[in-house]
């Protein structure tokens, strides 16, 4: 089941070469306190829509600001190398895209010209079991081997 939340966010590169570098969304991250092999995810984040709503520009590549996805990139993998495609998508107006927050590695190309995004994540909704001696239930976060 996902969840829609209240919260987006709204991104403006200011036209003289910001970027984002490669992330993805949501990945896996051991816990501190948990001395098992076991991760877990970072946050509830499953499925990201971006939504560009430029008024005008980025017709030409020298503008900038593609979202560049690495496509088949291995779970490691945080600079694309082991990509089996890369695709870039011009942030034109009036463009969604959507795409796994999860596995999915990406990044901001340098813009060059003001570049205006709106951002949902779609999240997955927490399963919640009652704690042993408490009368409250509480989220419990998947748990996977590492």
């Amino acid at each position: 089941q996902l969840l829609c939340p209240r919260l987006g966010m709204a991104a403006l590169y200011d036209g003289h070469g910001a970027y984002y570098k490669p992330h993805r969304d949501n990945e896996r991250a051991k816990a501190r306190h948990d001395k098992s092999a076991c991760t877990r995810w970072l946050n509830y984040r499953v499925l990201t829509a971006i939504a560009y709503v430029n008024p005008a520009g980025f017709e030409d590549a020298n503008d900038g600001g593609q979202l560049r996805c690495f496509l088949g990139a291995d779970v490691g993998d945080q600079k694309g190398s082991t990509a089996s495609h890369i695709q870039e998508i011009p942030p034109r107006g009036g463009v969604a895209v959507f795409f796994p927050s999860r596995t999915l590695l990406h990044e901001v190309l340098p813009s060059y010209a003001p570049r205006y995004a709106l951002t949902l994540w779609l999240v997955a909704a927490p399963v919640l079991q009652q704690e042993p001696g408490t009368s409250q239930a509480e989220p419990q976060r998947e748990k996977y081997p590492s």
